[in-house]
């Protein structure tokens, strides 16, 4: 049994759209490479990790998706042109029994400087501890 999820995602454009991991009125799932394609021809502005409402878990719930409702704190990032998004579940297994060991939510920015890789990274657990990476 998968563990219920605790975050989702919401990408924020710069024409005041919107695009949510799980649509608010049935909960079935948006890929991510809608976000890409949008990026494309409107500037992402910020992204983010959001705990489930109890009306929304309940709909993601029913198409299959484990969610849990919180009140755990968003998480944020703004973005400019130069900085690329950095979001990701990780899951941590636990040695040959292959059951979850541990979740992080990963959010920050990447960018290219004079030919260097720059960025700026946080990791969530799923009980809302937030380590900050040092900028690289």
């Amino acid at each position: 049994m998968r563990k219920p999820l605790v975050f989702f995602w919401i990408a924020e454009f710069e024409d005041g759209k919107a695009i949510p991991q799980f649509r608010p009125e049935n909960g079935e799932e948006i890929l991510f490479k809608e976000v890409l394609e949008r990026m494309k021809v409107v500037q992402l502005i910020r992204i983010g990790w959001y705990p489930f409402s109890h009306e929304l878990a309940e709909r993601v719930n029913s198409t299959g998706t484990p969610a849990f409702p919180s009140t755990l704190p968003t998480y944020r990032v703004p973005l400019d042109g130069e900085k690329r998004p950095i979001i990701k579940r990780v899951v941590e297994l636990a040695g040959d029994s292959g059951t979850m060991k541990n979740e992080f939510y990963i959010l920050g920015w990447q960018r290219t400087v004079d030919g260097r890789n720059e960025k700026d990274i946080i990791t969530i657990d799923g009980k809302g501890n937030v380590e900050i990476s040092e900028p690289a």
